[in-house]
């Protein structure tokens, strides 16, 4: 039987939550295979002979550079561009823009205990209600949001 570990990050440093924090929580685990958010054009962009870097590319080069493991991108392009469409829409709404500047303050706060606490799920729970709202106003982009989340959702 295998163990799977989700362990949610940020894609910046940002005060606690850091490649070094990261790197510790990767060696605790010591993972045969890490999946990681990215599509396979920017896997090749951050692992190949261009110097681009995220807080998790830092992370898991630290903990590659020790230790023999798979690594696999999980991200397509197509989702990843829909997302992007979806947060455009969404950061238009100074409630949501507020949600989501108390999500980054307790994220450089309290790190990655905090975005793998319940109150983190609580905090976007309320951020997808209030994307529901925003997709009612906004019909049209109702559906391409909806395929989003539900392709998220079986992620």
């Amino acid at each position: 039987m295998f163990n799977i570990t989700i362990v949610c990050t940020v894609h910046k440093e940002i005060g606690s939550c850091n490649s070094i924090e990261l790197y510790d929580i990767i060696e605790n685990l010591r993972p045969e295979i890490i999946f990681e958010e990215l599509t396979q054009k920017t896997y090749d962009e951050y692992y190949g002979i261009q110097d681009r870097k995220t807080l998790e590319t830092s992370a898991i080069k630290m903990y590659r550079s020790i230790n023999k493991v798979k690594h696999i991108p999980v991200v397509n392009l197509e989702l990843s561009k829909d997302i992007d469409k979806k947060l455009k829409l969404a950061t238009k709404h100074l409630k949501y823009r507020q949600l989501f500047n108390n999500l980054i303050t307790y994220e450089s706060k309290y790190g990655f205990k905090f975005l793998n606490s319940k109150h983190c799920d609580q905090i976007i729970e309320e951020m997808r209600e209030f994307e529901e709202l925003i997709l009612k106003k906004h019909e049209k982009q109702s559906q391409l949001f909806q395929k989003c989340d539900k392709i998220l959702d079986e992620y």
